[in-house]
């Protein structure tokens, strides 16, 4: 069976992630590719040796060359748009949509969602990351019936492999791993650095990630003077032993799926604490592994709580009940 992971960015983050941890899993009986426009993207699946198509944009013309090429059995489509192009292919193979996170677009009616209810009548299966994700979704009762939720899992001993790649020096109380963009309310986690650099002046925070909202981060960490407690890396291949070397992971999204991010730190023993957003709410037992909170007096109060105890076995036990790629990648297969 031939399938072709479609996508429509072109840089590692959560969704890319998702899809390259199926593809490298997946049984022999599956022949995968994986589609998307060309950049950053390309780096990573040569690494992983994944076979990759990448197109000059994501659009019905460039997905149809790709199509004629590989000749998919099944298109499995990461996020909307990717599924509204991919639904125009359905006369040729199946469509499988994979929704990643709970976009606030998607929970009231306008001219995108009408269009994706439109497309979605072509889809043969949804897998939605989160309860929220499909709950919230304005057209349920029209999907309902083909859809499953799966929350995301991680290959955990590839994440420690990495881990130990190289060795990062420094110690930070605090990583922030991600893009420095909307959905992920970067200013927001600079003002919690503020609030907590109050009660104790020599926090350390790492920020390892880009976006289009790294200059105005960089600038609000300038104005605030923490410059001292705050270094940013930008966007690494290998962010592991930057985590390995954390104590906290922190989120101050607006709304997610299942972070990939929250997996990882998990399988490096790390407590997340962050904002109450989507499968984080699976995730996390408040004041055991981590803790979800809304108010940023409450969040920093947290972070200075968690630096004075170490939960590394909390998080590991409940991470290793959580976490099953095997049981994933068999409920892949069955809805192939």
């Amino acid at each position: 069976m031939r399938i072709l992971h479609l996508l429509n960015t072109n840089k590692y983050s959560g969704a890319e992630n998702v899809a390259c941890t199926i593809i490298k899993n997946m049984s022999n009986n599956y022949v995968t590719a994986y589609c998307s426009p060309k950049g950053p993207i390309s780096e990573k699946l040569n690494s992983e040796n994944i076979n990759y198509y990448s197109i000059k944009k994501l659009s019905y013309w460039e997905v149809k060359k790709i199509v004629k090429k590989f000749k998919p059995d099944i298109i499995h489509a990461h996020d909307n748009r990717a599924t509204v192009i991919a639904s125009l292919f359905s006369k040729k193979c199946k469509i499988i949509s994979h929704i990643h996170g709970n976009n606030s677009i998607m929970n009231y009616k306008s001219l995108k969602t009408r269009l994706f209810d439109c497309c979605s009548k072509k889809v043969d299966k949804f897998i939605w990351v989160s309860d929220s994700s499909l709950n919230d979704y304005c057209y349920k009762e029209n999907v309902i019936n083909k859809s499953i939720v799966l929350y995301n899992t991680i290959d955990d001993k590839e994440i420690i492999t990495k881990s130990k790649e190289f060795e990062i020096k420094q110690k930070y109380d605090l990583i922030f791993l991600g893009r420095l963009a909307y959905p992920k309310n970067p200013e927001r986690l600079i003002e919690i650095i503020n609030i907590v650099k109050n009660k104790k002046k020599d926090i350390t925070l790492a920020i390892v990630g880009d976006g289009v909202d790294r200059i105005k981060i960089e600038n609000m960490v300038k104005e605030l003077s923490l410059e001292k407690n705050v270094t940013f890396y930008a966007f690494q291949k290998n962010p592991y032993p930057f985590l390995k070397k954390s104590k906290i992971l922190l989120l101050t999204s607006l709304y997610e799926g299942t972070p990939m991010c929250a997996l990882e730190a998990q399988s490096l023993g790390k407590p997340i604490i962050a904002t109450p957003v989507d499968g984080l709410k699976k995730l996390i037992i408040n004041d055991v592994n981590g803790y979800l909170t809304d108010d940023n007096n409450l969040f920093s109060q947290k972070i200075i709580e968690f630096l004075k105890k170490d939960r590394t076995k909390e998080v590991l036990d409940i991470f290793k009940r959580n976490n099953d790629i095997e049981k994933y990648i068999e409920t892949i297969e069955k809805l192939y």
